[in-house]
């Protein structure tokens, strides 16, 4: 409903309070992130154990298909201010965050992450910046009848991902991990 009529777009946030709230949220993640690895009062150890930390919980985030949080990591590694204070820490890290933001170039009009969820098995939360981006280009489009072809395609893959099956079982992984970083805080 907050995608037709492209109501995300206008300036009237009672239009679209869900994607509004979805972007904040996703924002305030970047923030909280730049945040942690910056902070002044942490020691070059500890910087770099967080950081890592974040990564693997980047890399969960990759594994079950959340590519709107996942943007937001990549987004915060990629400031300017965190990417001058973890430029020398360990390759290995490096490496992984490099994979990630190979998923989510932009090149080709994000061809690697649009191959990534159309392959994906499970569940699906997509970047909301891309999903805005095609629907605000298919809103440009001036044959109509091809326009609301477009548009209908767009939403329709956007209910598949809803459609999909999601386990809901305790996930022994991520609760380990989750507790395990709680305990080093």
């Amino acid at each position: 409903e907050e995608f037709i009529g492209l109501k995300f777009a206008k300036k009237d946030l009672g239009l679209a309070p869900r994607m509004h709230s979805l972007a904040d949220y996703s924002e305030d993640v970047r923030q909280w992130i730049i945040t942690l690895i910056t902070d002044t009062s942490l020691e070059p150890q500890e910087r770099v154990s967080i950081f890592q930390s974040l990564v693997k919980i980047a890399r969960l985030l990759q594994k079950k298909g959340n590519y709107c949080l996942l943007f937001s990591f990549i987004g915060a590694f990629n400031s300017s201010s965190v990417a001058r204070l973890i430029k020398d820490f360990p390759t290995k890290y490096h490496n992984q965050v490099e994979k990630m933001e190979a998923l989510l170039n932009p090149q080709g009009s994000f061809a690697n992450y649009r191959r990534a969820i159309s392959n994906r098995k499970g569940i699906v939360i997509p970047m909301q910046g891309v999903t805005t981006r095609d629907l605000t280009s298919i809103n440009e489009i001036t044959n109509e009848e091809w326009r609301n072809e477009q548009s209908s395609k767009a939403i329709n893959d956007l209910l598949q991902f809803q459609k999909r099956r999601c386990s809901w079982k305790s996930d022994n992984q991520m609760k380990d991990f989750l507790s395990n970083l709680a305990r080093k805080s």
